[in-house]
């Protein structure tokens, strides 16, 4: 696994990364998760709706069922070889599409979608904050923002040691992830380092 800044790029080994993305995408708790989610998105026939680092795309197809041809439901990942995956499960497919690009830069003009949501994805993240500039740049005024991603903190891992549990998932997060996070919130604009904590499990903000 190649590194891009602080974040993971899993072309180097792309296989075992999409034979895991396939199988979290067929997992009923995350189908569940998800559809949850869709649901707070407010999402009618014909609107535009961008999945930030989409994978294989496992979130943004049904997605593109809501949506509809007359709408858009776009998948973005740094993998190009996820994209790839992706676009060839889409074939012809009208109201959806993908491309490569990455969350602090993302391919789109602004006030372009009516949505933009990410999944398990900020914690990857070197700029988690510039991201969520860019998914509130390409959403139009009076759009939804939705984050949802991981709190290591209540992560399981069964250990007599719990120095070693600590260090597990600060590599993932780092030791400071938490504060971090919560210290460019207002950085982002938003109220409160609590109101983005709430905002992490399944979030609407609004984009103006």
């Amino acid at each position: 696994m190649s590194k891009i800044g602080n974040s993971t790029q899993p072309d180097s080994s792309p296989s075992y990364f999409i034979e895991f993305l396939e199988f979290l995408d067929n997992h009923a708790d995350i189908k569940n998760f998800r559809t949850e989610a869709a649901k707070r998105l407010n999402l009618v026939p014909g609107n535009k709706v961008l999945d930030v680092g989409c994978g294989i795309g496992g979130a943004t197809f049904p997605l593109a069922e809501i949506t509809g041809p007359n709408g858009l439901a776009a998948g973005m990942d740094v993998s190009s070889a996820m994209i790839e995956v992706a676009s060839g499960r889409c074939g012809k497919r009208e109201g959806l599409e993908f491309r490569v690009g990455e969350a602090g830069a993302i391919p789109y003009a602004d006030d372009f979608f009516d949505v933009a949501r990410c999944e398990r994805v900020l914690l990857y993240l070197p700029d988690r904050i510039g991201a969520i500039h860019e998914m509130k740049r390409v959403v139009k005024p009076g759009g939804s923002v939705c984050i949802m991603d991981s709190e290591l903190d209540c992560t399981a891992v069964y250990s007599k040691k719990p120095w070693l549990t600590r260090k597990m998932t600060s590599l993932c997060g780092g030791d400071d992830a938490e504060s971090e996070f919560g210290a460019g919130v207002a950085g982002a604009g938003e109220e409160s380092r609590a109101k983005e904590r709430e905002d992490r499990d399944v979030c609407d903000c609004n984009a103006a």
